[in-house]
């Protein structure tokens, strides 16, 4: 198969597939990327994500230049260290460094915690990968860049040979059809091309659940922050009854070439806040939470009995 006449369809535009795309368009590989969503904004695209020195190489290897560098300046700082506390307050451990926990172990800072790095074959972080702290919103808007997207196409299945001998053709919803080489499935958990593909595979019920978000960084907010927990992540603990709940934050803060590289493919340059997630058991899908934004300063979140 010719890398000039070969063509890659791929079923989602998340990050995952967005990367892929990238990765193949690189080496001269034509490839068409398919979302049902009807445009890049039609939902909320998620909050913050570590991404660890294994996923930063194979980005890199995968992006060109340019847009790797994109990603990098649009990265939000990212603080080495940890936080435990009690739900009372109480803090349990607090420690800068790798030792602090909750953050995989970043080359830029293992010659300051005592492990060595051949220096005469660049930085650590050159040679291991760097760790970074991303917004998803906003890199999923960089991946978008320069590649085929076509949006409000929502795939229901895929047929073999026919009517293209030797190909795989693509159907959507509104009755249109794509053929081409290969088909990638980056449609996340419910996705249409593994239940065709592998339908002995179904998602496992792990019994957690979470909510997550992210509330807006603040003068008035900070004040009433725990001070331990301003610079990286953070734990909170309450294990007070049989079902114990675990509040995870990080506050998210980019500096001010990255809040203007932003709006280049954003409608709103980026803005720090927090990012956190409250994970526990079922019991945190029947919690009654507020209808609308108007409604929530005067709300609490309600959970049923633990």
């Amino acid at each position: 198969m010719s890398q000039t006449t070969a063509r890659v369809l791929i079923v989602g535009a998340g990050v995952g597939g967005l990367s892929l795309a990238h990765g193949l368009a690189k080496h001269g590989i034509k490839v068409t990327v398919f979302e049902k969503d009807i445009s890049s904004g039609f939902r909320a695209q998620g909050y913050r994500f570590r991404m660890n020195p294994n996923g930063s190489t194979a980005l890199k290897s995968m992006l060109p230049e340019d847009l790797f560098a994109q990603f990098e300046q649009t990265a939000a700082t990212t603080r080495i260290g940890g936080t435990r506390m009690k739900y009372d307050g109480t803090v349990l451990h607090h420690q800068e460094g790798i030792a602090g926990g909750f953050m995989p172990r970043n080359p830029s800072h293992m010659a300051e915690h005592g492990v060595k790095v051949d220096q005469k074959n660049g930085s650590a972080a050159e040679q291991y990968g760097g760790v970074y702290t991303v917004d998803r919103t906003l890199f999923r808007a960089l991946l978008l860049q320069n590649l085929d997207v076509q949006f409000g196409r929502q795939a229901i299945g895929y047929t073999l040979d026919s009517p293209c001998p030797g190909k795989v053709t693509l159907q959507f919803k509104d009755g249109s059809s794509e053929t081409g080489d290969f088909l990638v499935g980056a449609d996340g958990l419910r996705s249409v091309v593994r239940k065709q593909f592998m339908p002995q595979h179904l998602p496992v019920d792990t019994t957690g659940r979470c909510i997550y978000g992210k509330t807006p960084i603040t003068p008035q907010l900070m004040e009433k922050f725990p001070k331990e927990m301003h610079d990286w992540m953070s734990m909170t603990i309450d294990d007070t009854g049989a079902k114990p709940l675990s509040l995870l934050t990080e506050p998210l803060r980019f500096s001010n070439t990255a809040k203007a590289l932003s709006t280049k493919v954003l409608p709103q340059p980026s803005e720090d806040y927090i990012y956190w997630v409250l994970a526990g058991s079922p019991a945190l899908s029947n919690c009654q939470t507020p209808n609308s934004y108007i409604s929530l300063p005067n709300k609490r979140l309600s959970i049923p009995s633990r």
